[in-house]
């Protein structure tokens, strides 16, 4: 009986360690948006016709000393609102 419990439980946690493994490792469903490098972002620094976006969470970008210098930052309520009101012919770069 010990023996059919244990080899339940191994059961149990290879079933959810594979399930885990698959949902984590599909790829992001996003493929067409473009991604760039730091180097590439750097290019883009202090240019005009370009915008720079941080969309993390309000808590994660107030605790966070990791800024781009220039970025603006939006709570995720004025979201809407604030790409209603942008130029389209800018370039805006999200991270």
């Amino acid at each position: 009986m010990r023996n059919l419990r244990i080899f339940g439980i191994f059961l149990s946690l290879t079933l959810v360690f594979f399930l885990v493994d698959r949902t984590f490792s599909q790829p992001v469903p996003y493929e067409d948006i473009p991604r760039m490098t730091k180097e590439e972002l750097k290019s883009h620094l202090g240019k005009s016709d370009v915008v720079i976006l941080d969309v993390r969470l309000e808590k994660q970008w107030a605790s966070s000393d990791a800024k781009i210098p220039g970025a603006s930052h939006l709570k995720e309520e004025d979201l809407q609102s604030w790409a209603k009101a942008q130029d389209r012919s800018k370039t805006y770069i999200l991270y």
